[in-house]
């Protein structure tokens, strides 16, 4: 049984800081500032120290911690420290003193001005002071840095992070687990209280307690699924360990989908231009030979945006003369919401009055063949069969006797041999 791979933290963090000082050259990056709160900006921070103290410019890296309001006092020589006394701020009060003194030529900045760790907040705060440098006529002048993102492998996985926090212009460790971001501490000498609270539950970032508890056990099944471990391994888990891991990615998985599909755009298809309109494609079925292409035109667009109205308004207004677009009105008969009276509708049309005597299930069984067929069979002129040629042969379908068809609604370049399947 394969063990979940060891990463050698010391190699792992040299190749980060090496990846990220030639991407400062080759992109010719003035400077990086990080939101540092954990161990995961700790590493990117450290590996962006580095990476600009190689290219002499360390003050060009910048650590920005939010603590809570009124817990920092500025001293008679004007240093900021933080004096609260409870847990909250143990970041600010531990860790950023320690960074001064492994990163001690870094900019940092300490801020209490965000209530109720808000998130939102803290990525606008941190966006801003990354241009605060630049000229009022948004002139980029080099003083500007660019805002590094510190979401590792775990947290990418399963779409654990906030919305913001895809805006940054690097993720440097997106591709590590968050053991592995624990391991790369350990070899950082990374205070220990920062590694301990990566295992604590902290609702403020969204480290629950099957996070907090079997961190271990949910990167090993995560690096499952990913293809990054032997799924037998996790035989070896404990049974109710397992349950909780397993249950904890299904339903983060299920919750945080949205965010790989975001942001939502619309399709080409959604530009709408004259000639291939819904307007000029009614006018075509009605008789105007002149337009008759914008029925080819319009009917991907109308399958793939379901839109039912349209293609019930279409097959209904233009069967009169079925020659010239038959195979389009069978594939609208597949578009998704057609109800079962304008499949009915739709269906008479196509094939007469027998329709009627069919019940619902008979209908919408006969629609759906009849979109298929006009689909995968030969609907579209530009592509009319679905299998493809061999070299510059015949394709599958004319080895077997078809003809490609040629119709007036073609949009396929016609000066193409009947071979070719574009």
């Amino acid at each position: 049984m394969l063990q979940p791979r060891k990463i050698n933290p010391g190699e792992t963090f040299q190749r980060l800081v090496s990846w990220i000082k030639n991407r400062a050259v080759k992109d010719k990056m003035p400077g990086i500032i990080v939101g540092v709160s954990g161990t995961d900006s700790l590493v990117v921070f450290l590996a962006a120290y580095a990476a600009f103290k190689e290219l002499g410019k360390p003050q060009a890296v910048m650590a920005v911690n939010f603590a809570h309001p009124g817990s920092l006092q500025k001293s008679a020589e004007g240093t900021i420290a933080c004096t609260a006394g409870d847990g909250k701020d143990w970041f600010a009060r531990q860790i950023m003193p320690w960074l001064r003194q492994v990163a001690p030529d870094a900019s940092y900045v300490l801020d209490d001005t965000i209530e109720f760790s808000d998130d939102n907040k803290r990525w606008g705060n941190i966006f801003s002071r990354a241009i605060s440098d630049t000229a009022l006529n948004h002139g980029m002048l080099g003083n500007y840095r660019l805002v590094a993102g510190t979401r590792n492998r775990t947290e990418a996985v399963l779409g654990t992070y906030t919305l913001l926090s895809r805006n940054p212009s690097l993720q440097p460790i997106e591709h590590l687990y968050k053991t592995q971001i624990l391991a790369i501490c350990e070899y950082l000498d990374v205070p220990q209280i920062a590694v301990r609270k990566s295992r604590e539950v902290d609702c403020d970032c969204g480290r629950f307690e099957v996070q907090a508890n079997h961190l271990d056990a949910l990167d090993h099944y995560i690096m499952a699924q990913q293809g990054d471990l032997d799924p037998a391994f996790l035989e070896t888990i404990d049974p109710d360990t397992l349950a909780a891991v397993r249950n904890f990615y299904i339903e983060e998985r299920e919750n945080n989908a949205f965010r790989e599909k975001i942001p939502y755009r619309p399709t080409p298809t959604k530009t709408v231009y004259q000639g291939e309109d819904i307007d000029s494609a009614l006018q075509a079925v009605a008789g105007d030979a002149d337009l008759i292409k914008s029925v080819s035109m319009v009917t991907p667009r109308i399958i793939i945006d379901n839109d039912s109205a349209s293609a019930h308004k279409l097959v209904m207004n233009g069967m009169r003369d079925k020659s010239a677009w038959q195979a389009e009105a069978f594939a609208l008969m597949g578009t998704t919401g057609l109800s079962p009276d304008q499949k009915c509708d739709m269906l008479n049309a196509v094939f007469g009055a027998q329709v009627a005597a069919l019940n619902e299930k008979q209908v919408d069984a006969l629609a759906k063949i009849s979109g298929r067929i006009g689909q995968y069979g030969f609907s579209f002129p530009a592509k009319r069969f679905t299998t493809q040629s061999f070299a510059a042969g015949p394709s599958l379908v004319e080895r077997a006797g078809f003809t490609r068809q040629t119709r007036a609604s073609d949009i396929r370049d016609a000066s193409l041999p009947k071979s070719n399947p574009q």
